[in-house]
């Protein structure tokens, strides 16, 4: 795995999220990282010392598609820009708001992970894992 490439296109998106729900600025306040720690989650988003920081899960990563990539990063993006905008999730981190903002970044927020391209995750699920269950916030 290209790990610049890779970040290059995180921050793409990233940004691409940021803009759609009227946060340009935000990006510039994130921190994005990569963890070979995950084996639950292929993405984490939250608040680390009074700052904004994503994480990738680094072994998962190369054997998802562009397409699933897009939606982790955009997920993750969401929980972000829903911390900036209301300053927590109020009880769900998955819900109505966090939902909102998946959709208004064209992302569908029930979207469905085949179980084959998540062989690094120790998860509970047979053959398909709902990708709310899979990345959690910190």
């Amino acid at each position: 795995m290209n790990l610049d490439i890779e970040t290059d296109y995180a921050w793409q998106m990233i940004r691409f999220a940021c803009n759609a729900c009227d946060l340009p600025n935000l990006a510039d306040k994130i921190h994005l990282g990569w963890s070979n720690g995950f084996t639950r989650a292929l993405g984490k988003a939250g608040k680390h010392k009074g700052q904004y920081r994503i994480r990738f899960a680094h072994r998962s990563w190369p054997s998802l598609t562009t397409e699933v990539k897009k939606n982790i990063i955009i997920h993750e993006a969401c929980h972000i820009i829903v911390l900036e905008i209301h300053g927590s999730h109020e009880g769900h981190p998955h819900g109505k708001k966090w939902q909102w903002y998946m959709h208004k970044c064209g992302e569908n927020p029930m979207r469905i992970i085949p179980r084959c391209l998540t062989p690094n995750l120790k998860v509970q699920r047979k053959k398909m894992v709902k990708l709310m269950h899979i990345v959690h916030v910190e």
